[in-house]
């Protein structure tokens, strides 16, 4: 998320609530349901099926994806990091030494 430039995203992350819906209460973007097809389309191609469910809707088309996350956390964790990353592009940067100074100050960090 620092795209190499040593700026670092001014919120610091959340904890990870895996059972936490993506979109409560909105609806998902266009970019997120072309993602959400082309995962579906790896999925179906794949060995992966184990532990994947597909919702429909009442004209058969997939409409969302339950993964068991017994067999497929990683993935469940990697696809979250990457909605969070997107969700947070766009926000207020500072640099590693604003940072380190407001944690100091803090007294949360020693330097």
């Amino acid at each position: 998320m620092n795209g190499g430039n040593g700026r670092f995203p001014a919120r610091p992350p959340q904890t990870r609530h895996l059972s936490r819906p993506v979109y409560a209460g909105a609806e998902p973007s266009k970019t997120a349901i072309i993602h959400v097809k082309a995962f579906v389309y790896v999925v179906e191609k794949s060995k992966m099926m184990e532990g994947i469910q597909f919702v429909t809707n009442s004209n058969g088309e997939k409409t969302a994806v339950l993964l068991d996350l017994k067999v497929h956390g990683e993935l469940w964790e990697d696809i979250y990091d990457i909605l969070l990353a997107r969700e947070r592009e766009n926000e207020p940067e500072e640099s590693l030494e604003e940072v380190r100074s407001r944690l100091i100050a803090r007294g949360t960090f020693d330097g």
